[in-house]
């Protein structure tokens, strides 16, 4: 009976100390960091909507032309346009985390723990042995690649074709990994929990990667949409990001790869887009304008002609 009552004030003392332990003070978080300002709803606003908006309205346009003239060149332009500035965003998302004197374990990226760690080591082995599983499929299937294809054809211009662009695809399915993750699971519903709560936030997150993907069509939008709540839910069993970015990762890699093997036997594209721009305009040029006689070299390696009036065109 002692033993009880000892213990039912133990539970008082705890709950009186539990209700009147003073609030966070005014400004900040319960990791003692500050709470979400503008200066992190105007990052969030960046990489989440203007960033994605101006992607779509002059780089994919820009892109898209180059892919048709001159292939080597648009990859070389994905590249740059991806690699660099998502981890420029991400330093800039870093600065504005520590700076603000908030936890990194409070953002998620600590490492599981428990149940959790295993749990999460053997789900990333059980996905890259499919992905391992499906490229051995393709690799050895004319019918897979067929449908590879097919799948992919809406956006075959964004994906690997030679060794050299499927290294250089490997460098930006990491970057996607792990920039992504960072972005839209881990700062994106840090900030908006504050006021949505975590789901309501993820939620939130959802629509606008799925919507950065516009560039794919409604059916990519879609498909992106299905895999980041994928990983939205990733974070939130294991509530750790790490998970969530090596699948990711592998999945974005796997991807690349089946795509290589696809699109690795099509012919091969114009290499050189001042060729093929050369050529176009030699092909446009109207018979009537040249003579039989009239054709010359001007020995500067430029092709001159004459037309029936007599004057010089190059």
């Amino acid at each position: 009976m002692v033993s009880m009552i000892a213990l039912s004030g133990a539970e008082l003392l705890d709950f009186a100390v539990l209700v009147d332990a003073p609030a966070p003070p005014f400004g900040r978080d319960d990791s003692g960091g500050s709470i979400p300002g503008l200066p992190d709803l105007l990052y969030v606003a960046w990489f989440a909507l203007v960033g994605p908006v101006i992607d779509f309205l002059t780089f994919w346009p820009r892109f898209h032309r180059w892919s048709r003239i001159d292939p080597a060149r648009a990859q070389r332009l994905l590249r740059a346009w991806t690699i660099g500035p998502a981890w420029a965003l991400v330093t800039v998302g870093a600065v504005l985390w520590m700076t603000s004197g908030r936890s990194w374990r409070s953002f998620g990226l600590s490492l599981p723990e428990g149940w959790r760690l295993w749990t999460s080591i053997g789900l990333v082995m059980l996905v890259a042995a499919y992905e391992l599983l499906v490229v051995a499929t393709v690799a050895r299937s004319a019918e897979a690649k067929a449908s590879v294809r097919q799948q992919s054809e809406a956006f075959t211009a964004v994906l690997p074709r030679t060794r050299s662009a499927l290294s250089w695809f490997g460098a930006v399915s990491l970057t996607a990994g792990f920039c992504e993750e960072f972005l839209f699971r881990g700062y994106f519903i840090r900030v908006f929990s504050t006021w949505l709560g975590w789901w309501g936030a993820a939620a939130l997150s959802l629509l606008f990667f799925a919507g950065g993907h516009a560039y794919q069509g409604w059916s990519g939008i879609l498909r992106t949409g299905i895999v980041g709540a994928i990983f939205t839910i990733t974070v939130a069993i294991f509530d750790s990001l790490w998970p969530a970015i090596a699948l990711h990762a592998l999945h974005d890699l796997g991807g690349g790869v089946v795509a290589w093997l696809a699109l690795r036997d099509e012919p091969a594209e114009p290499s050189s887009g001042r060729d093929c721009s050369r050529i176009v305009t030699l092909l446009c040029l109207r018979s009537s304008d040249w003579t039989s006689d009239g054709k010359t070299d001007s020995g500067d390696g430029h092709l001159t002609s004459r037309n029936h009036s007599g004057r010089s065109r190059v």
